[in-house]
């Protein structure tokens, strides 16, 4: 491991990777870091390694990974993680309750970094488009229930991006 790499890790990154591999040591199922890293899209079993052995610092992604595989919160082994989490759930969300960021899919987390990639006028066209393909489906089949504003999930995060 490169020396850059080795400074960037802070006692703070350490202190979680601890927290996080007495957490995996305490754990019921027993799989491989392999298996765990693939099935929880944390990486290959050296990333998983890397980040229980406080040889990496733990990414949002990888603790969201972990927290989903070992039935634990973020919080648990890393309150500046879940927080950071938290912070971008309140922007991500809308709604009367935010979004909680960390249960994303891959593919819902790649959506909002893709909107928040393009511009304004983008991000416009992006929502006119969305919103016109859910009438579509909506008129296929069933439809999307409003929440107590009268809203529908997607105007609740139009409202909040605007």
């Amino acid at each position: 491991m490169s020396e850059e790499i080795r400074r960037t890790l802070t006692d703070e990154h350490r202190e979680e990777s601890r927290k996080l591999k007495s957490l995996w040591v305490e754990r019921e199922e027993r799989v491989s870091q392999a298996e765990f890293g693939q099935t929880y899209d944390i990486g290959s079993q050296a990333a998983v390694g890397h980040f229980l052995n406080g040889k990496a610092a733990i990414s949002l992604k990888a603790a969201r990974g972990f927290a989903k595989g070992l039935g634990c919160e973020i919080a648990d082994f890393s309150p500046r993680l879940a927080a950071e989490a938290a912070a971008l759930g309140e922007v991500a969300g809308g709604g009367s309750q935010p979004l909680n960021f960390t249960q994303l899919s891959k593919d819902e987390m790649q959506l909002v970094m893709v909107y928040r990639s393009v511009p304004k006028s983008t991000q416009a066209k992006l929502l006119a488009d969305a919103e016109a393909q859910l009438r579509q489906h909506q008129g296929e089949g069933e439809r999307q229930p409003p929440d107590a504003s009268g809203r529908t999930a997607h105007r609740r995060v139009a409202a909040h991006l605007e």
